[in-house]
């Protein structure tokens, strides 16, 4: 259980990180705990052996905007993964930068999507380049800013990068004034080596099959005997607004890939994994119908709000109440039979993570809802709860001394995790510094660690 208190003050999660984030953030962590761990799961083929990615799975009550954040956490610490609701096909990074490329070559007075190519592994350029290029010429468009930083007096190796980009795009330029789309993004693919890299990086794989699913929708879009880059920008501008059936990504994983799969509770039905993380407990059931003004029920019928004109008030009718409660009472049914599916999908481990605004209120809460004899369960209790962690904490609550034989409660402090995430970054920049001095010289070596010790002498006096 993650607690967003802090300070004893309630903190409101969007100054911070979204829910999902945080969640996502500690699920990512706690996956490549398991792997540093060397944890061992059963196989029928081969008997005990290490955990493999395919082995986990994360399930969700629902995936849509909350799929891609977990995707993107695990994306960053290096975890290969895949979910049905991955980002549309327009959203991923590597269609992004190449659609951001194709907008330059057709009009580079576009701001966003020339930062968007020169921040890319394509332009090659860190966020200082481009803020010592607006400071050379602030009032003009960014494609006019760096062509005044190319002319300038100056010589540097921050010019020369400019000149060879201004080069490059005014090939790119020439080229797409002869060239058939598909092959004018292939020869970008192939001389700027983006292709190659994208096939280094985090699933790889599935992005190089973005790109060629690009190259392939350019192709079939001439074949239509529709011609230009304008027109294909807005082609590909509109379809992507309008979310058609074409805004997927390619499809690659199968059964045997290895992969950490995203899915929502209700597509894991009748499947079983070695580790199962059921997350996003902590998100409140959607009850949102029953504030409709008119609600309707298959048994009951409907039910108004009535509106008294001459009192000036409203109200719902018995009818309204009559299908409120039945209607609640089935949602209530539904979740619980979803949340029986989930606790039961783990073959051999199950993490359950999940959010609470402040754990310590929250518990003491449930203490006076837990009982309602010395054996069952408190009924008001059960109905007063609006997430899948509220119920686990009251059935934990009630069984304490028994659950804890079986299971194992953790509850972290946000500022512990952000703290967490700190010593996990700065041991990763040790291992990637300790295997870059690995190639070097001696020499080379201490002139490193000269720059890297270095102090600056007056630090007293500061």
């Amino acid at each position: 259980i993650i607690d967003l208190k802090e300070k004893n003050e309630e903190i409101e999660v969007s100054q911070i990180l979204e829910k999902e984030e945080i969640e996502a953030k500690f699920v990512a962590s706690r996956i490549k705990k398991l792997f540093k761990e060397d944890y061992y799961v059963y196989d029928k083929k081969e008997g005990y052996r290490k955990i493999k990615y395919k082995d986990i799975v994360i399930l969700l009550r629902t995936t849509t905007n909350i799929a891609s954040k977990y995707e993107k956490e695990l994306t960053k610490m290096e975890i290969p993964v895949f979910s049905d609701t991955s980002l549309g096909y327009f959203e991923t990074e590597e269609i992004q930068t190449m659609l951001a490329v194709l907008k330059i070559i057709d009009n580079p007075n576009n701001d966003i999507p020339l930062v968007t190519v020169l921040r890319s592994q394509i332009g090659g350029f860190t966020d200082n380049d481009l803020i010592e290029i607006r400071l050379f010429s602030k009032d003009t468009s960014f494609y006019n800013a760096i062509i005044d930083f190319s002319n300038s007096s100056e010589e540097s190796k921050l010019k020369e990068k400019v000149t060879s980009f201004l080069n490059i795009l005014e090939d790119w330029q020439i080229k797409q004034e002869y060239l058939p789309l598909d092959k004018l993004i292939w020869y970008i693919y192939e001389t700027t080596g983006f292709y190659d890299y994208i096939s280094t990086t985090t699933n790889g794989e599935l992005k190089i099959s973005n790109l060629k699913l690009l190259f392939e929708k350019a192709k079939d879009y001439e074949k239509a005997s529709f011609k230009g880059l304008y027109s294909f920008i807005n082609y590909i501008d509109k379809i992507s607004r309008q979310s058609l059936g074409d805004n997927s990504q390619a499809k690659l994983i199968g059964e045997n890939e290895n992969v950490v799969r995203i899915m929502s509770i209700h597509k894991s039905k009748g499947l079983e994994f070695p580790v199962v993380f059921l997350s996003g407990t902590g998100k409140q059931f959607n009850m949102q119908d029953l504030n409709e003004n008119i609600l309707l029920h298959q048994d009951i019928g409907f039910g108004p709000k009535i509106i008294d004109y001459e009192r000036k008030i409203e109200y719902n009718s018995l009818a309204k109440e009559a299908i409120r409660i039945k209607t609640l009472n089935e949602t209530l049914s539904e979740e619980m039979r979803l949340l029986y599916v989930a606790l039961t999908r783990a073959k051999e481990k199950l993490i359950i993570t999940g959010i609470d605004k402040n754990l310590q209120k929250s518990m003491s809460d449930k203490e006076s809802l837990t009982l309602e004899s010395n054996s069952k369960l408190s009924i008001s209790g059960i109905r007063k709860a609006k997430t899948y962690l509220e119920w686990l904490e009251i059935i934990y609550l009630k069984n304490k001394d028994k659950l804890n034989e079986i299971l194992e409660v953790d509850c972290f402090n946000k500022n512990e995790l952000d703290n967490e995430e700190s010593k996990q970054n700065l041991n990763t920049y040790k291992e990637k510094i300790n295997e870059f001095l690995k190639n070097q010289t001696e020499e080379e070596k201490e002139k490193i660690e000269k720059i890297l010790s270095w102090k600056y002498k007056y630090e007293e006096s500061t």
